[in-house]
């Protein structure tokens, strides 16, 4: 018998809590201000005069970035980045962790234990490698990660069957879409990896298997779906301003 997911609220009937969806910032001055002062120390490099300590339509547009020609163009470049950077930590560290959370708690499935104790001891060796990249314990790499002062091997578990269910749920939204994957589709990633990533064929291949790829491919879709549900609702809250 294999694991199925048997039934899954749609994601967009979720109750999505309001701080979920807002990300709270001191000023728009301040969190681009990294950038501006960066953009500072290049045209001094450039022009070789310390002495200039802020910038102007002339100053920014001899520094020839791509697509910014006044100050006003980099303040918006600045803002945007800043946007993309946060909206990315956002969905991924938060919405998505509370999304694998509520599908695991509300999703009715059944579960093959063989099948999941596989995920799972796959799962914790594959946390255990990044931890040894980074020259950490899975204790130290644990607690890291996911901010606790307990025993990481518990969470990391629950983590586990979390991405299990969540992975039921992708190759079941994926079938019902009418999707499938040939050997082709797997040829044009591996040759888009290639092109675009610089990578190895022979690496990307033994990384990532024709069979390997099936499996993951509905749950990055999914994935994909959701960001871009998500993305357009979240909003930004300078400090005692409610208003984007």
């Amino acid at each position: 018998m294999k694991s199925t997911v048997q039934s899954y609220v749609f994601y967009q009937e979720i109750p999505m809590p309001e701080h979920y969806l807002r990300i709270e910032i001191p000023s728009w001055e301040l969190v681009t201000q990294p950038v501006m002062d960066q953009a500072l120390i290049q045209y001094r490099q450039l022009s070789g005069d310390e002495d200039v300590f802020e910038l102007n339509d002339e100053r920014v547009h001899l520094l020839q970035l791509p697509g910014v020609e006044s100050l006003k163009d980099l303040q918006d470049y600045a803002r945007r980045v800043f946007k993309e950077n946060q909206i990315d930590r956002k969905f991924y560290q938060e919405i998505m962790a509370y999304l694998l959370a509520f599908y695991v708690e509300t999703s009715q499935t059944i579960i093959n234990r063989a099948e999941l104790t596989e995920y799972r001891e796959a799962y914790l060796e594959r946390f255990g490698n990044e931890a040894r990249q980074a020259d950490m314990t899975f204790e130290e790499y644990g607690r890291q990660l996911l901010q606790t002062e307990a025993d990481p091997h518990q969470l990391v578990k629950e983590h586990a069957k979390e991405e299990f269910v969540f992975r039921l749920i992708a190759q079941d939204v994926f079938k019902k879409q009418g999707k499938t994957i040939t050997e082709d589709d797997y040829e044009n990633f591996v040759q888009q990896s290639v092109l675009h990533q610089g990578a190895d064929e022979i690496e990307v291949r033994d990384q990532m298997s024709y069979q390997q790829y099936q499996e993951m491919l509905p749950e990055m879709l999914f994935t994909q779906e959701l960001y871009q549900y998500f993305k357009p609702q979240i909003t930004f809250k300078p400090a005692g301003d409610f208003d984007e």
